[in-house]
């Protein structure tokens, strides 16, 4: 269960739009949308709107980073290398 101190919004920096979080990630504003729709990006709705916290999106990015992914990826089917 979240702390309070995990549910606290800081409002230090401004919250960003799709556009903004989509340079961050270096993702399409799209995929930033049907992420935060499928509840796999963190985001905050304001109204019908929705807007995203720089530093929210640094942690989930340090969460999903995968290290050395060469190492133990596999072929992709159909391919030859």
């Amino acid at each position: 269960m979240p702390t309070d101190q995990e549910l606290a919004l800081s409002l230090e920096q401004p919250l960003m739009k799709a556009e903004q979080a989509a340079a961050l990630l270096n993702v399409p504003p799209s995929w930033v949308r049907d992420a935060s729709r499928e509840g796999r990006l963190p985001h905050i709705r304001v109204g019908r709107h929705f807007r995203y916290e720089r530093l929210a999106l640094e942690r989930w990015a340090a969460e999903h980073r995968i290290e050395n992914e060469g190492a133990t990826s596999r072929p992709r089917a159909g391919r030859s290398r």
